[in-house]
């Protein structure tokens, strides 16, 4: 399973808006720290994703 990390941000309406994606963890960090540096933001995080394989999908499914 490859792992990804995204960049969000919270907007007033209490949504979190996506800013970026990244495959390394201190590479998601370091943007945070120059997007927080750039701009004076709404609160953000840094959230793991994983992409999902037809096969793992397939496993969870009950047999037909």
């Amino acid at each position: 399973m490859m792992k990804f990390y995204e960049v969000q941000e919270r907007w007033n309406n209490l949504k979190w808006h996506t800013l970026a994606y990244f495959k390394r963890k201190q590479d998601a960090d370091q943007y945070l720290k120059l997007y927080k540096l750039k701009k004076v933001s709404y609160p953000c995080r840094v959230e793991e994703r994983a992409f999902s394989k037809i096969s793992e999908i397939k496993k969870s499914l009950p047999p037909e």
